[in-house]
């Protein structure tokens, strides 16, 4: 038997079989943490303000979860798939609410970020103030 035609059986097997929330919802978040990773390389990384690395930081781990809980609301069709889709949907649905609360989390963050940023800012002003 070639590769091709393994390969070809394994797709044939993987679209008989059931839709699994829990694998498509690690696929996502696998995804989500590519994404973020991405934009923290490209965007932030080379930022010279450690406050402003941190934030942007934090900006690109808020778009992930935004995307992902946009990417997760499209799931819920795919739950009528599964073997049990009551349980689909309370485990989608579940997983959604807990990223929605990561969410707030990672913007509370943000604000506590440019609070101190702004704190260092004053403290910088003061000193230099104070030395002339």
């Amino acid at each position: 038997m070639d590769i091709k035609q393994l390969v070809n059986e394994f797709f044939a097997e993987q679209n008989t079989q059931n839709f699994s929330i829990n694998v498509a919802i690690s696929n996502l978040r696998g995804s989500g943490d590519v994404q973020w990773t991405n934009c923290y390389s490209r965007s932030c990384k080379n930022m010279p303000d450690e406050y402003g690395r941190k934030e942007c930081k934090l900006d690109c781990q808020w778009r992930s979860v935004n995307l992902l809980v946009s990417r997760m609301v499209s799931l819920r069709s795919d739950c009528r798939k599964s073997t049990n889709p009551d349980a689909c949907m309370k485990t989608l649905n579940d997983t959604m609410l807990a990223e929605r609360i990561k969410q707030r989390k990672i913007r509370d963050m943000m604000s506590q970020v440019r609070r101190q940023k702004e704190e260092f800012k004053r403290n910088q002003a003061a000193g230099a103030r104070g030395t002339t």
